[in-house]
C-alpha cells in the first residue's frame, strides 16, 4: 500500500495518491492469492476463537440469556446494517477515486451513525415493549455507541481493501476479535449473563476503529463537493437498500421465534444457526475481501473474470458442501459435544438448516457478481424478491416452532430461491446462470454421497460414544467423498485444482494460471 502522511482536517489530497490502484493491477495475481493465504490464516485464527468462545459461553451462560441478546440483535442489527449506506463498497469497486470523494463518503457515514446510534437508544424502551421484556431496554441502550464506532472505521477499512492491504486486515480483524471474546468470557464468568454479549460488541466495536485508523494512514479533509458523488450515493444506496432487505430476511425468523415461542427457544434456534453458519462464515469474509477488489479490477476482460469466478466457488463449494453433508447426520453428537447436555434440542434444528449449508457458499458468492459488475439495482430488486420469498417461509413454518421454521426456510432456499438467484444473476456479465448450475455439480454429488454413507453408518453401526462416532463417522464420510472424486473425470480435475492452488498458496506463491494472466 502507498505510504501517505497523516492529513490534518482541510488539508488536500496528498502527493502519493491511495486511491490510485496501478500497482495493484500490476501485479493482481500476486496480490490477490498472497492476500488469500493471509486472509484465510487470519480466519483460521477467528474461527477457532470463535468456536473457543462459544463453547466457553454455552457452558457459562443459560439458552435465556442467548434468546436475550439474539431478541435485541435482531432488530437493533438493522442499525449496522443501514450506517455504512453501501459507501466502503463504492471506495472498493470504483475504478477512479479523488481524496474529496472519499472525504465525503467518511462524513457521510459518520453522520449515519450518529443519527443511528441515537435511534438505536430511542428504540430501546418500545423494544422492551415489544417483546415483553423489560430488561431488553438496557441491552439495547447501551449496544448503541457501538455504531458510532463502527462508522469512523468504514472507510479506512475500505482503502486498505482496496489497495488489498491484507496482512493490515488481518491484525485488525483478528485483533479486536481477540479483545471482544476475551471481554465476553471474563463477564460471563463474573456473572454478567447477556450483558456479556453487549460487552463484546463495545470492546470489539472500539478496537476495530482504533486498528483502522492506525493501519491506515489517510485522513479525511472537510466535506466538500466533490465530483460524480450523487452516482456513488446511489451505488451505495442500491447495495443499502438489498442489505437491509436481506438482513431482514434474515432476522425476522429470530424476531417472529422470540416474540411467539419465548427467549429459550430463541435461544436453542439461534445457537443452531449461528453453529452451523460460523465456518461458512468465516470462509466466505475473507474470499470477499479478496474477491471483490480482484474482480472490481478485471471485470472489463470477461474470460479472464469467468474464469478467476467459477475457480474461486468450485474451489469453497468442493471443501464445505461434503463438510456441511457429514455434519448434518451427526449434529446430535457435535452439538453434545461442543455445547454440552443443555443445548441437545438444537440438534434437529441444525440438521436441518444443514440443507441450507450445502448452498450458502455460493449464494453469498452471486453478491461478488452484482457489486463488481456494478449492479447494486439489480441487487436490490433480488433481495426484495428473495427476501419476500424467506419472510413468507418463516410465517409458514412458525406454528411449529424452531424445527418448523428451519424446515420451511430450507424448502425455499433448496428448491426456489436458488434457482431464482441463479437466473436472475447470470442474466448479464461474463458468469451465465449455467455456469452455476455446473460449478455446483461435483460438489454437490460428493456431498451427496458423503450424507448418504455417514447416515447408512450411523444406522448399521452403535457407537459407544460422541467422540468415537465423530471419528469414524468421519472416516466414512473421507472413503466416501474420495471415491465419487475419484470415479469420475470432472472430480479428479477438481481435486487436482484444488491440490495445486492450496499448495501453491502454502508456499507464498501463484498459481500458473493466474499469473499468467496477470
Amino acid at each position: 500500500m502507498t505510504s501517505v502522511r497523516a492529513q490534518p482536517v482541510g488539508s488536500v489530497a496528498p502527493p502519493h495518491d491511495p486511491f490510485d490502484t496501478t500497482a495493484v493491477e500490476q501485479n493482481l495475481g500476486t496480490r490477490s492469492f498472497r492476500g488469500a493465504a493471509a486472509t484465510l490464516s487470519a480466519q483460521t485464527i477467528k474461527l477457532t476463537l470463535q468456536l473457543g468462545s462459544q463453547v466457553a459461553l454455552a457452558r457459562l451462560l443459560t439458552p435465556e440469556a442467548f434468546g436475550l441478546f439474539g431478541m435485541v440483535i435482531a432488530v437493533t442489527g438493522i442499525v449496522a446494517v443501514i450506517k455504512d449506506a453501501g459507501l466502503s463498497m463504492v471506495t472498493i469497486q470504483r475504478p477512479a477515486l479523488e481524496h474529496a470523494q472519499v472525504s465525503l463518503l467518511f462524513w457521510v457515514n459518520a453522520s449515519a451513525s450518529l443519527v443511528l446510534a441515537g435511534m438505536m437508544a430511542a428504540v430501546a424502551l418500545p423494544l422492551a415493549w415489544f417483546y415483553r421484556d423489560p430488561r431488553l431496554g438496557p441491552l439495547t441502550l447501551a449496544l448503541s455507541p457501538g455504531i458510532l464506532l463502527g462508522g469512523l472505521a468504514q472507510q479506512h477499512l475500505a482503502l486498505l481493501q482496496r489497495q488489498m492491504n491484507f496482512r493490515s486486515l488481518a491484525v485488525i480483524d483478528v485483533g479486536s476479535l481477540l479483545i471482544g471474546t476475551g471481554a465476553a468470557v471474563i463477564s460471563a464468568t463474573l456473572g454478567a449473563g447477556a450483558w456479556s454479549f453487549v460487552t463484546a460488541s463495545l470492546a470489539t466495536a472500539a478496537s476495530t476503529a482504533v486498528g483502522a485508523w492506525l493501519f491506515c494512514a489517510w485522513r479525511p479533509s472537510r466535506p466538500s463537493r466533490a465530483n460524480a458523488v450523487g452516482e456513488l450515493l446511489m451505488f451505495g444506496g442500491h447495495l443499502t437498500g438489498f442489505n437491509l432487505v436481506n438482513y431482514l430476511a434474515r432476522n425476522l425468523d429470530n424476531v417472529l421465534i422470540g416474540r411467539v415461542w419465548g427467549s429459550a427457544t430463541l435461544g436453542i434456534y439461534s445457537r443452531a444457526y449461528s453453529l452451523l453458519m460460523l465456518p461458512l462464515l468465516q470462509l466466505n469474509a475473507p474470499l470477499s475481501s479478496v474477491a471483490l477488489p480482484m474482480l472490481s479490477r478485471i471485470v472489463g476482460t470477461p474470460d479472464r473474470y469467468r474464469t478467476t469466478y467459477l475457480r474461486l466457488i468450485g474451489n469453497v463449494s468442493l471443501v464445505s458442501a461434503p463438510a456441511v453433508a457429514f455434519l448434518i447426520p451427526t449434529a446430535d453428537w457435535l452439538i453434545a459435544l461442543i455445547l454440552g447436555p443443555q443445548w441437545t434440542g438444537a440438534a434437529r434444528i441444525f440438521s436441518v438448516l444443514g440443507a441450507v449449508g450445502l448452498v450458502q457458499p455460493a449464494l453469498s458468492a452471486t453478491g461478488w457478481l452484482f457489486i463488481s459488475q456494478g449492479r447494486t439495482r439489480d441487487m436490490f430488486r433480488w433481495g426484495v424478491l428473495g427476501s419476500a420469498l424467506s419472510i413468507a417461509s418463516f410465517i409458514i413454518g412458525l406454528p411449529w416452532g424452531g424445527v418448523g421454521v428451519a424446515t420451511s426456510y430450507a424448502v425455499s432456499i433448496l428448491l426456489v430461491q436458488t434457482p431464482l438467484l441463479f437466473y436472475f444473476v447470470g442474466r448479464q456479465g461474463a458468469v451465465r446462470t449455467g455456469d452455476l448450475f455446473r460449478v455446483l455439480a461435483v460438489p454437490l454429488a460428493t456431498a451427496t454421497s458423503v450424507l448418504a454413507a455417514v447416515a447408512g453408518f450411523r444406522y448399521a453401526v452403535p457407537v459407544s460414544s460422541n467422540v468415537t462416532g465423530l471419528f469414524y463417522s468421519g472416516a466414512v464420510a473421507l472413503l466416501a467423498g474420495a471415491l465419487v472424486l475419484s470415479a469420475h473425470r470432472a472430480g479428479r480435475a477438481a481435486v487436482k485444482e484444488l491440490v495445486e492452488t492450496t499448495l501453491t498458496l502454502a508456499r507464498g506463491g501463484v498459481p500458473r494460471s493466474e499469473s499468467e494472466a496477470a
